[in-house]
């Protein structure tokens, strides 16, 4: 009989501590002054953020071929899709009035991005490729990548836009 009694307590108590497990809420260290003021100052007013967002990242682009001709700037984040049009984040066109063009980008935040840029010579809005695949429009890379044998990645052509770091010159390749 005690061993029955036993077993009873123990299962009475396993059904009480999955009851408790259920409704148990994660337990919060209390803040003091000091700890809410640091964190506080970590946090950057919302006004500063949009004054430091809203550098332009300018790009100088050299070489180009024709001054009729619209320069496609193709905008990415992501390397499974960098170099497919699906995969842009955004798409700039630029009249160019000369052999360099200087543009401005004003609508997108700090971070890492790459960039591919062609010259539209005949308007199709998209990179024309000959047979073997390789393009027959002027083009560049940020980072004035070049590719060997291989296509071009993310990583070959990323870069930081930040505070300090706003401006690419590319250098196009025919």
């Amino acid at each position: 009989m005690k061993t029955f009694f036993t077993r009873m307590w123990i299962l009475s108590l396993l059904l009480i501590c999955e009851a408790c497990a259920h409704e148990a809420q994660p337990l919060q260290k209390p803040q003091d002054a000091k700890t809410k003021a640091v964190q506080e100052e970590k946090e950057t007013p919302p006004e500063i953020v949009h004054k430091i967002k809203r550098i332009p990242l300018t790009l100088v682009i050299r070489n180009l071929r024709s001054m009729n001709a619209p320069v496609i700037v193709g905008l990415y984040r992501d390397n499974k899709q960098f170099l497919l049009a699906e995969g842009r984040l955004s798409t700039y066109s630029f009249k160019p009035d000369s052999k360099t063009i200087t543009a401005q980008i004003d609508d997108q935040d700090f971070g890492e991005y790459a960039i591919a840029v062609f010259q539209d010579e005949n308007n199709s809005g998209k990179m024309d490729k000959n047979i073997l695949g390789l393009p027959t429009e002027g083009w560049c890379l940020s980072n004035n990548f070049r590719p060997n044998l291989k296509r071009p990645t993310y990583e070959d052509c990323n870069f930081v836009y930040n505070e300090k770091e706003n401006t690419l010159i590319m250098e196009m390749v025919w």
